[in-house]
C-alpha cells in the first residue's frame, strides 16, 4: 500500500501541542482516547495516529526532577561533610592526646588523668592509650626510684668527701706539728689528757 498524503493537520500556538495525520487509501477516521486515528475501525489495520503531546508538562516534570536531584545531592554532600568532620575528630582527638602525654612524660609533667577518657575507648586507640598509660606509670615510678637513689648517692658522696677532707687535714705537717706542741705543753704543765683528736675522729 502506498501512502497518498502526509500532512500537518494542526499545530497549536506556542508549540505546546502538535498533531500529525497520515492517511492511506480506504482508511476511515476513528476516535481514540488520545485523539483521532485513521483506521478501518474494525478488522482494518491502523494506518496513522494523531497524538497530542503537552510539551509544557514534560518540561515541568523534568525541571522538577532536576530540582529534586539537586536537593538530594546537596543533602548527601552535607551529611558526608559532617560525617567526615566527626570521624576526623574521633580519630585525631585521641592521637593528639597521646602526643601531648608523650611530650609531658618527656618533660616530667605527665598527668595520668589526661588519658582517662581515651583509655575507656573500646577500639584500637583505646588499647594503645591503655598500654601507653601503663608504660608511663612504670617509667614515672622508675624515675622516682632513680631520683631517690641519686639523692642517696649524693649524700654518701658528701659524707665520703668530708671524711677524706678531715683525713687530709690531720695528715698535714702543720697539724702534726700542732699536735706535738700540745703534747709538750701538757707534759710540761702536767695537764691531763692526750693530744687533741682530729676533727670528726671517733
Amino acid at each position: 500500500m502506498d501512502a497518498r498524503a502526509v500532512h500537518l493537520a494542526d499545530s497549536r500556538r506556542r508549540g505546546r501541542r502538535c498533531r500529525v495525520q497520515a492517511a492511506l487509501p480506504g482508511a476511515r477516521n476513528c476516535q481514540t482516547p488520545f485523539g483521532s486515528s485513521s483506521t478501518g475501525c474494525g478488522d482494518q489495520a491502523i494506518a496513522a495516529t494523531v497524538v497530542h503531546l503537552p510539551a509544557e508538562r514534560f518540561l515541568e516534570a523534568i525541571r522538577r526532577n532536576l530540582r529534586l536531584a539537586g536537593v538530594v545531592a546537596a543533602g548527601v554532600l552535607s551529611v558526608g561533610l559532617v560525617a567526615s568532620v566527626i570521624l576526623a575528630r574521633w580519630v585525631t582527638g585521641p592521637v593528639s592526646r597521646l602526643t601531648a602525654a608523650a611530650t609531658a612524660l618527656e618533660t616530667h609533667t605527665f598527668d595520668p588523668e589526661s588519658l582517662a577518657e581515651v583509655t575507656r575507648r573500646p577500639d584500637e586507640l583505646g588499647h594503645l592509650a591503655r598500654v601507653f598509660h601503663r608504660m608511663a606509670l612504670e617509667v614515672y615510678a622508675r624515675e622516682q626510684r632513680l631520683r631517690q637513689e641519686v639523692q642517696q648517692l649524693r649524700i654518701e658522696i658528701d659524707e665520703a668527701k668530708k671524711v677524706r677532707q678531715v683525713a687530709e687535714i690531720t695528715e698535714t705537717d702543720y697539724f702534726q706539728d700542732l699536735r706535738q706542741r700540745a703534747q709538750a705543753l701538757r707534759a710540761r704543765f702536767g695537764g691531763p689528757g692526750d693530744a687533741p683528736s682530729a676533727p670528726g675522729a671517733h
